[in-house]
């Protein structure tokens, strides 16, 4: 009697199942770090990254009441360096969910036409606005004191840094490192999160 051996419509070697379920968890790996989409204004967006409601006071306003640091990002089209912070800084989980979490972070075009409301009441555009406050280059991150934003007090600024580098900046304001000293004597006197 002759044995009829049924065939399973699906027969994978163990080498096809491996291979099949890595490049499973990689297409999972990378929905979860889409790359950044690069927006009609030229510049590449995060979801967490905060458009500007028009008017920096109330933007600052909105930071407060969900108890978070306000910070502006000065980026433009075209800027090389904006995309390697978008690819490298803002990939990374720690970092991008960091900024997530502590700061309300409006993103401007340093070259940008869009009106603006300054902390002072001046309405100028998006690049007049960078003129006043002397952003020249791009990345700009700038970074206000929780109490003193409203009056556009500025804390400090930054222009491109490597992802472990920009997460221990982040920690320095967001625990109020600047209280206490230098951010050099506050890293040296803390591990750094990355």
């Amino acid at each position: 009697m002759t044995q009829v051996r049924k065939k399973s419509p699906l027969r994978l070697s163990r080498r096809s199942f491996v291979t099949a379920a890595g490049a499973s968890l990689l297409t999972g790996l990378r929905a979860a770090h889409a790359a950044p989409q690069l927006q009609l204004d030229g510049l590449y967006g995060e979801p967490w990254l905060q458009r500007t409601s028009g008017n920096l006071g109330d933007d600052f306003a909105a930071a407060a009441k969900a108890k978070k640091n306000f910070a502006i990002l000065w980026e433009m089209r075209g800027c090389p360096w904006c995309k390697r912070l978008h690819l490298e800084d803002f990939a990374r989980d720690d970092v991008a969910g960091y900024l997530r979490e502590n700061f309300s972070m409006v993103q401007l075009n340093l070259r940008g036409t869009s009106q603006i409301v300054d902390f002072d009441g001046d309405k100028l555009s998006e690049e007049d606005l960078s003129y006043k406050r002397g952003v020249n280059s791009t990345p700009t991150f700038q970074f206000f004191r929780p109490s003193d934003a409203s009056k556009g007090q500025e804390l400090g600024r930054a222009g491109f840094l490597n992802p472990g580098d920009l997460l221990m900046l982040v920690h320095f304001i967001r625990e109020k490192g600047y209280e206490k000293g230098s951010f050099e004597e506050w890293a040296r006197s803390h591990k750094n999160p990355a």
